[in-house]
């Protein structure tokens, strides 16, 4: 698992190193594919799989509502916001929105 910065800093220096490369040769010998190469290859080492959960699972099934309470148009914000406070961890630690 790679920390925010150290991904941050993975990011930077693999566009930098790209660009600075592409820059040094000659316009007719650049290879175009090179800086998506390099954000693959940075990509692959930065993100990690998310556990997976059983089918039936009844967190799978939380999680899953969860996520579309705040775009079901027959709940107030209040009550949207009443039901995730009940149904599982804060906004923060899912990385959505507050409301």
């Amino acid at each position: 698992m790679v920390g925010h910065g150290r991904a941050v800093e993975l990011i930077h220096a693999a566009g930098t190193g790209a660009v600075l490369s592409l820059l040094s040769m000659a316009p007719e010998d650049r290879d175009l594919d090179l800086a998506d190469a390099m954000y693959d290859a940075v990509m692959q080492s930065i993100l990690t799989d998310v556990p997976a959960l059983a089918e039936d699972s009844t967190t799978a099934a939380a999680v899953a509502f969860r996520t579309v309470v705040p775009k079901l148009p027959m709940l107030t914000r209040r009550g949207a916001r009443a039901f995730v406070r009940v149904a599982g961890p804060s906004h923060r630690q899912l990385n959505q929105p507050p409301y």
